[in-house]
């Protein structure tokens, strides 16, 4: 298990885009599930795990972003940059090997993953 840690953090001055913004106020509304049909680069990744990390100040347990392939998950979620913001997606001190990410409130983890 992956000890939290206070310094790492997923970025605190995200908000979302215009377009995004009815899905984030279905979310915060209580909506459970959201299914979402969009082209590359809508930001879906982006409010996926803004949302997670939303949750997780609020219900501290482990939280999961799936990708078909773990390398995906690496390279869309792990090491990406978003392009509107130039800020990392991930920011702090992450366990690397494990795709994991502790201390996003009260012993929350937020983990990447692949379905491979």
């Amino acid at each position: 298990m992956v000890k939290p840690t206070p310094t790492t953090l997923l970025p605190r001055r995200w908000e979302p885009r215009e377009y995004q913004k009815a899905l984030w106020k279905y979310l915060e509304r209580g909506g459970k599930r959201a299914d979402v049909v969009a082209h590359r680069r809508w930001g879906k990744d982006d409010v996926a795990l803004n949302w997670a990390a939303a949750c997780a100040t609020e219900r501290p347990g482990a939280y999961w972003h799936l990708l078909p392939e773990a390398s995906q998950g690496r390279k869309a979620v792990w090491d990406a940059v978003n392009p509107h913001t130039g800020l990392r997606r991930i920011v702090g001190h992450p366990d690397m090997e494990r795709l994991a990410v502790g201390g996003c409130g009260g012993g929350a983890i937020q983990r990447v993953a692949g379905g491979d």
